[in-house]
């Protein structure tokens, strides 16, 4: 991929394609888990719940290429709860024992194409958000896998504990695999950023990380005028800024 620039930012849920794009990598990973059996892909798609949360997304962007080329490669809801009960039941599993204090950063519908594991680009995508906390004013994030899943191994590195969810009642999906709790408790932030980073230090080079965009869509800020626009443009910003430098 010569030559090629990757993305990480804010899903723009005010474009069609942006959030079609969303649902079509979410479907498609879901469809093809070996951990769980999703009841029904149509409740992959875009809803409120999307709207009020921030939407991450890594894309790549091919040279010379703008929004119309760029390729979203995984994905990731982030929802503020400023209450457990509250994450409890998003979740449908049990926080009982599990330590999570809120305001809590729930994480969900998290999706990546087939290969992107292993690259270092979904370290930074996590890097991304962890960086973000400290502006989210919360005190934990918490999102369920499944054991064995790909991305256990690399949130327990970063700090992330497992828990057996005490009491399950999801109405979404069968588990295949034992579904689990994972937390991320406010004490282990910033050693968290620390092991995220050196995970990421595998990357290629040329990832433009929108650091404003994602701490303001977690504080739950409304972006301002032309946001949209220019995060929309950001792929060819990438190329115009790869070609100035060349």
């Amino acid at each position: 991929m010569n030559g090629s620039r990757w993305l990480i930012g804010v899903v723009d849920g005010s474009s069609r394609a942006a959030r079609d794009a969303v649902v079509q990598l979410r479907r498609q990973a879901y469809a093809g888990a070996r951990e769980f059996a999703w009841h029904d892909l149509a409740t992959l798609g875009w809803t409120a719940t999307d709207d009020r949360s921030a939407v991450l997304g890594l894309w790549h962007c091919p040279e010379g290429g703008g929004t119309s080329t760029r390729t979203l490669l995984s994905t990731v809801r982030a929802t503020v709860f400023t209450q457990l009960a509250a994450a409890e039941a998003f979740l449908e599993h049990a926080l009982d024992g599990i330590g999570a204090v809120a305001p809590a950063l729930v994480l969900s519908r998290a999706a990546t194409a087939p290969g992107e594991h292993g690259r270092g680009l979904l370290a930074l995508l996590r890097v991304a958000y962890l960086q973000a906390l400290a502006q989210a004013g919360v005190h934990s994030v918490l999102a369920v896998v499944y054991d064995d899943a790909p991305r256990v191994r690399s949130m327990q590195a970063v700090g992330y504990t497992m828990t057996p969810p005490q009491r399950s009642w999801d109405s979404e999906a069968r588990a295949i695999a034992a579904p689990l709790v994972a937390h991320l408790a406010h004490a282990k932030f910033a050693q968290a950023m620390q092991a995220a980073t050196a995970l990421a230090a595998t990357a290629p080079a040329g990832v433009q990380v929108m650091h404003d965009d994602i701490a303001a869509a977690l504080r739950g800020v409304q972006p301002s005028a032309g946001a949209s626009s220019r995060r929309a443009s950001s792929c060819a910003m990438l190329s115009r800024a790869a070609q100035s430098s060349t």
